[in-house]
């Protein structure tokens, strides 16, 4: 079972450089000019709110949350009863995208891991703060926001840098190549063979995919519990071995 996050706890903010990532950079390179990179979601930044909100006696936030990574989505809030929510500030509408939850970036999250931060928060602080985008403003699909290709530094390209920090702590990526030396099978990369990648590629189960010098390379979408492939065990220490194997690799 994975660990969720709590306040207090180390938030890994390293980036994490996958090999897809790096081949977007070459196409952006050799086929897209400055001008021609997309921008398509760059209005959702308007439409970024805080809202704070508090529980009740006892100890619901009274907020339902869908979505989630493991459906291959944002987190986003659904029904909500404002007969039964205390707002102190702001107020959040059916569909949001959810952001943050008391400064935790959650884009990334599974929908667990959203509504288990959301609780703990409920029974240990006193007000609950949330950064939203208004429903309608940014897509909800997880992998078509992280196959568009943004200008580096944008707010979007910082988005789809949290997304994937907090997917690789909860997912292994997979690829078709040959291990390195160290590298350990389903804690730095799930290695398969083609037959293997191209089927769980056509099954939905990747959020990226892509080559690679040759290689296919794809992010699962992490289970709802559980892992997605049999032996994978996500962790710190293997996002930071593919994050320094993969600078190496770029500067090979």
């Amino acid at each position: 079972r994975l660990a969720v996050l709590r306040p207090g706890e180390i938030l890994l903010r390293t980036r994490a450089v996958t090999a897809v990532e790096m081949m977007s950079k070459q196409e952006s390179k050799s086929h897209t000019g400055p001008n021609q990179v997309r921008k398509e979601y760059s209005s959702w930044s308007q439409a970024i709110y805080d809202a704070v909100l508090t529980a009740d006696d006892n100890g619901n936030l009274n907020l339902t949350v869908d979505g989630g990574s493991d459906r291959g989505e944002f987190a986003y809030f659904s029904c909500v009863n404002f007969d039964k929510v205390n707002f102190l500030s702001g107020r959040i509408e059916d569909g949001d995208t959810i952001l943050e939850i008391q400064g935790h970036r959650v884009a990334g999250y599974t929908r667990n891991d959203v509504l288990s931060l959301l609780n703990y928060s409920a029974r240990n602080d006193s007000a609950v703060s949330v950064r939203c985008v208004r429903a309608g403003h940014l897509t909800k699909d997880l992998r078509q926001f992280l196959n568009t290709r943004f200008q580096k530094g944008s707010i979007d390209h910082d988005l789809q840098n949290t997304i994937r920090d907090n997917l690789y702590l909860r997912t292994v990526p997979c690829t078709t190549r040959s291990p390195r030396e160290g590298e350990v099978n389903g804690v730095d990369y799930t290695f398969l063979t083609i037959e293997e990648f191209v089927a769980l590629e056509r099954s939905g189960s990747l959020l990226e995919s892509g080559i690679y010098e040759g290689n296919h390379y794809g992010t699962p979408k992490p289970q709802e519990e559980g892992l997605l492939l049999p032996g994978a065990h996500p962790s710190s220490e293997g996002k930071r071995r593919r994050n320094r194997s993969n600078v190496e690799a770029m500067t090979a």
